[in-house]
């Protein structure tokens, strides 16, 4: 390893390396290996898909953007998530395009969190939900998803460990790693806890397509009243 005499703002110290980035590299080690340490298909990118993006190289889409990403494409999205997820979306301008959804997350929660407030993330999750947290400053605090309760949400231990410096919880149905979609039930009862303790919803959503059996995914923002404290992170 390489190392830098530039000093290390002290923030960064407090980030884990990540476990999958550390299991990639040691796959890649080896040949032959079934690779479920990341999203990655075992298909190349739809020919349409690169011939439009080819298409719009040469025809100049190459300069700076709107910052909250071109207006069309977000009404596309807006439209999406109005049919599709029963979001009630107003108007287009209520839709971010970002980088991927990693940074929509760690937008929702830097616009959200002040220092030293804290954030429940479920657990087991994906292991950078406390990487943002920490580096937006804030305190995760795990809340357990147990294989007995079908890793649905347990709304009596939540409520025992929220308290004045509790800011936000952020969900993440369908889960990973767990594959759990929680019912409408389960949804409306986290709306509610989160509105008798004012707390900012994160529904981290990017798994809404990959739901198998006779599930039905459920958005958290389609829920009465859930809407005006609700960030939906979602990829298209």
């Amino acid at each position: 390893m390489i190392r830098s005499q530039i000093p290390v703002a002290s923030r960064s110290l407090d980030i884990p390396f990540s476990r999958i980035r550390e299991i990639f590299d040691m796959a890649g080690q080896h040949e032959g290996m079934i690779r479920l340490e990341v999203g990655e298909p075992n298909f190349n990118t739809p020919a349409n898909i690169i011939e439009a993006a080819i298409k719009a190289l040469k025809e100049g889409y190459t300069h700076y953007t709107p910052n909250a990403g071109l207006p069309e494409l977000r009404e596309a999205i807006a439209e999406k998530l109005s049919n599709e997820n029963s979001i009630p979306i107003a108007s287009y301008e209520q839709v971010a395009v970002t980088p991927g959804g990693i940074n929509a997350l760690y937008l929702a929660l830097l616009a959200t969190v002040n220092p030293g407030e804290e954030v429940l993330i479920p657990d087991p999750a994906w292991t950078q939900y406390v990487s943002m947290v920490k580096l937006a400053g804030g305190i995760p605090i795990p809340y357990s998803l147990k294989e007995e309760n079908e890793f649905q949400i347990n709304l009596d231990e939540l409520q025992e460990m929220t308290n004045e410096k509790t800011r936000a919880i952020l969900v993440n149905s369908p889960c990973n790693p767990t594959g759990a979609v929680w019912d409408r039930q389960r949804v409306e009862q986290c709306v509610r806890f989160a509105e008798q303790n004012d707390l900012v919803i994160i529904s981290d959503e990017i798994y809404d397509k990959i739901i198998f059996d006779d599930f039905i995914h459920v958005s958290f923002a389609a829920i009465p009243k859930a809407f005006p404290r609700t960030l939906t992170i979602n990829g298209f």
